[in-house]
């Protein structure tokens, strides 16, 4: 009798208790029956860890999954209460808690009556692969389901459910990973190309790094990097170096980009928190020094040196110190105060001025040299011509010298030869005449005839006449010699 009592005062306590502590938003869906919402406080025999999930409304992630993408995490269906027919669909499930506060589970196809229980749509989970379930118990254990996986939401059993995408590592990046293994934590470092996919003893290394302020690209701020990848590959910064003072108190700014390279993440991770604010700090050195040697003349009479790395000694020391390389640092330019800025402006001007003045003469008298070096050269070229004309006169006058003698030669030549033609075909004549003659005399003698007369009787008007004569007793000798006579 005493345990009854009880038993009905603790069901009466906790209807007044719900009665008391439900939400006023009341809706009624097509049907007999009527929803209304539960409050986060549940009566007596629900789960302790369902009713700290629910009291607490977080629905954050864990620290170790800050890096895993979020694919869909548990929604809360609202549990309300229900008289009357409950259908549960195929496919579908329902948790149902009793009026005795015992919980159960419907899967669909059904149909069957409620009298005052509390029921609740039940989700379902999947991952794809690449991805994971994360599931934790009401007692706080951890179980990662890998895709291609579902699970069923349990509000007695499971205080979170999430689904979260890996870690996808580029060919070119790394991520650390910590693990528990059980009084000592290891590290591990894991390169892509690959998908990473967490036990339930792992978390990974998120890094919080100095970056680019939203107002001004060029300053730097604490942890405006944030990520979990680390690249591998060459990359570079833009930096500005502000409040640089010259040995003549000028305040100057310097704009530099850095190219850099991580060689290795073991060092880096056990060397520094932040590289680049390592880099700031060394290229900040580095260029006050620089600077605080210098006047402002003189440094804008060195900006190569910028340029070049043996200047940056603290920069790379620190880089090679930590696992970086610095390849190269591209000096950008400068900027100064308004003042400074004014005043170097119009030094500018003047300089500029001057120096337009001093090309303006510069180009006049190159101009001049130019004209007096064209009119020399063509009075050069103008005698080398004449001379080159006199030469080919002097030159056509002797070949045609040449070819008068020549034609002059081969003229006598061809008379002289004529003339022999001639006298040739004239002795030959005349001797063929004399021979002609000598046979005709011959035969003359032959017949007894006198030669003396004959020949006298030929020559009818001799031009010359030779008469010998003897005395008898000597043998007349007679010796002619005929001389040509020139007409």
């Amino acid at each position: 009798m005493l345990a009854t009592s009880r038993a009905a005062a603790a069901c009466l306590a906790a209807r007044t208790f719900v009665a008391k502590n439900i939400s006023t938003n009341i809706f009624a869906p097509r049907g007999a029956w009527s929803l209304l919402r539960v409050s986060p406080q549940l009566p007596c025999g629900w789960s302790a860890g369902l009713q700290k999930r629910l009291s607490s409304g977080s629905r954050s992630v864990e620290n170790e999954l800050d890096a895993f993408p979020l694919v869909e995490q548990l929604d809360e269906w609202e549990a309300v209460k229900k008289t009357g027919r409950l259908a549960v669909g195929e496919g579908k499930r329902y948790g149902i808690w009793r009026r005795s506060g015992r919980y159960e589970v419907v899967d669909g196809p059904r149909a069957m009556w409620l009298f005052g229980a509390t029921v609740q749509p039940l989700g379902r989970y999947a991952a794809e692969p690449g991805d994971f379930v994360r599931v934790v118990t009401a007692e706080g254990e951890k179980r990662y389901l890998y895709g291609p996986a579902s699970v069923w939401h349990c509000p007695v059993e499971m205080a979170q459910l999430s689904v979260h995408s890996g870690i996808k590592i580029a060919s070119n990046e790394a991520i650390v990973v910590y693990r528990d293994a059980g009084g000592s934590v290891e590290r591990e470092i894991v390169h892509g190309p690959a998908i990473h996919l967490p036990r339930e003893n792992e978390w990974i290394h998120r890094f919080y790094w100095h970056g680019a302020s939203r107002e001004n690209s060029e300053i730097k701020v604490p942890a405006a990097l944030t990520f979990t990848n680390l690249r591998l590959v060459p990359d570079q910064i833009y930096l500005t170096v502000p409040d640089v003072r010259t040995v003549d108190d000028a305040l100057i700014q310097i704009k530099l980009m850095i190219f850099f390279e991580l060689t290795d993440i073991e060092v880096m991770l056990d060397k520094t928190h932040d590289p680049i604010a390592d880099f700031i700090n060394g290229v900040s050195a580095d260029v006050i020094d620089f600077a605080a040697s210098r006047t402002f003349e003189q440094f804008k009479n060195d900006p190569e040196l910028l340029n070049q790395l043996p200047t940056y000694q603290h920069l790379c020391n620190r880089a090679s110190g930590i696992g970086y390389t610095v390849n190269k640092v591209v000096f950008r330019g400068y900027g100064a105060s308004d003042t400074l800025q004014t005043m170097h402006d119009s030094a500018i001007e003047s300089r500029t001025r001057m120096k337009l003045e001093r090309e303006m003469a510069e180009r006049e008298q190159s101009l001049q040299d130019y004209t007096l070096e064209k009119e020399m050269a063509r009075a050069e070229a103008e005698g080398r011509q004449e001379e080159d004309r006199a030469r080919i006169k002097i030159r056509l006058n002797q070949m045609e010298e040449e070819m008068r003698l020549e034609m002059k030669e081969k003229q006598e030549a061809a008379a002289t030869k004529a003339m022999y033609e001639r006298d040739h075909s004239k002795r030959l004549v005349n001797q063929k005449t004399l021979e002609d003659k000598s046979q005709y005399l011959a035969r003359l003698v032959e017949m007894g005839a006198d030669i003396t007369e004959v020949l006298k009787a030929m020559e009818t008007n001799p031009t010359h006449l030779i008469r010998v004569e003897g005395d008898g007793a000597h043998t007349p000798q007679l010796h002619l010699r005929a001389e040509q006579v020139q007409k």
